[in-house]
């Protein structure tokens, strides 16, 4: 049987192990987080009148309660209008859901949007949280590299011909884009990393249930990890769910608000 992984499960593994073994091994709860919960709203409703949008509803039909959020939507719409009205596009798909095996674990990737041109493919990405990200950070991204790398094993686009483009559409920061090329290089090492994390996730799982062993921390996690300092607080207070109040409570918050 495969078990099931997404960029959020490898963007946790890295930053913190010990984290990835409590929220998803061992399954603790987490605390709702009234912030987070809103922020997380505010997201999914986005992501689906976009969805809604490409299949032909009109923004006009939806009643607003958040003047802001509808500045939001219509500015991203009109942003991005080539997209809707381009007569090269092959296909363009909304909330579009590829998997792909990878030894031992099938990996699922949701794309807010898909669009197929005959000599390329470009994949957009709805952000939802208010400050923008470096570029090299998206690029080292899961999300960034996992979506890139099924779509080129998943269709007959060679990486060179493959890109991503973030819009950041959270007013009342001007919309801005950023859009990552792949290429062939990139592909590799995705491939490699991808390998070297999954072997890294069953080395823990094994010591974890044949010795009851705990997932350890990264080289350096002090200086770098983010719950590092509470997880320490947490070993000498036997308290494991203090930390855990700042994790979201499912995938897509942590895709969206990016707490990190």
């Amino acid at each position: 049987m495969y078990q099931s992984l997404s960029q959020t499960h490898l963007n946790l593994f890295e930053t913190c192990p010990p984290i990835f073994q409590k929220r998803y091994v061992e399954q603790i709860s987490t605390i709702p987080n009234l912030a987070q919960e809103e922020r997380s709203e505010w997201g999914k409703k986005f992501h689906l009148l976009m969805q809604q949008y490409h299949l032909g509803l009109s923004l006009d039909d939806f009643v607003y309660e958040d003047i802001s959020f509808q500045k939001s939507l219509q500015a991203l719409v009109n942003e991005t209008q080539n997209i809707w009205t381009s007569s090269e596009v092959l296909a363009r798909e909304a909330e579009y859901k590829l998997q792909l095996k990878f030894k031992s674990y099938i990996f699922t990737v949701i794309y807010d949007l898909l669009i197929l041109y005959p000599d390329r493919a470009v994949i957009y990405d709805w952000k939802t949280f208010l400050q923008r990200e470096k570029k090299d950070k998206l690029i080292n991204n899961w999300q960034t590299r996992l979506y890139l790398y099924v779509l080129a094993e998943k269709m007959n686009y060679s990486p060179s011909q493959l890109s991503m483009t973030y819009w950041f559409v959270k007013l009342p920061h001007k919309l801005q884009s950023m859009t990552i090329q792949y290429n062939e290089a990139m592909h590799e090492k995705n491939r490699q990393d991808i390998n070297n994390i999954l072997d890294k996730i069953d080395e823990s799982m094994d010591s974890y249930f044949d010795f009851s062993l705990d997932f350890g921390h990264i080289k350096n996690c002090e200086k770098k990890c983010p719950y590092y300092q509470s997880l320490m607080e947490d070993s000498s207070s036997n308290n494991s769910m203090s930390e855990l109040k700042r994790l979201p409570n499912n995938l897509t918050e942590v895709e969206e608000i990016n707490p990190f």
